[in-house]
């Protein structure tokens, strides 16, 4: 299987906005990032072999729930999370 690029950088901007992470990409429990104090606050990103999707779930502002979503490739999937998590957090960075 072969990942996006833009994953790294995905997973530079959690690690440099205080944001931990679990488990690795391309194991089967796939990667989530938190922040420490509110683990029930996190985005996860998950590979499906059996459909070849990749499962996105992410929280969702002043709730205790997660948007979870599928999709086909990894940049539409990296792109979201990266526009989700930049809202989340209230910063801004430009993202074509």
């Amino acid at each position: 299987m072969v990942f996006y690029i833009g994953v790294n950088e995905l997973l530079k901007l959690f690690n440099e906005n205080g944001w931990m992470s679990t488990g690795v990409i391309d194991s089967k429990e796939g990667l989530t990032y938190f922040k420490k104090g509110h683990e029930t606050e996190y985005f996860q990103l998950k590979y499906d072999d059996l459909d070849e999707s990749i499962f996105v779930s992410v929280p969702l502002k002043n709730s205790v729930n997660q948007y979870a979503l599928y999709f086909k490739d990894f940049e539409k999937a990296t792109t979201y999370v990266t526009r989700i998590f930049c809202d989340y957090i209230d910063i801004y960075i430009p993202i074509v």
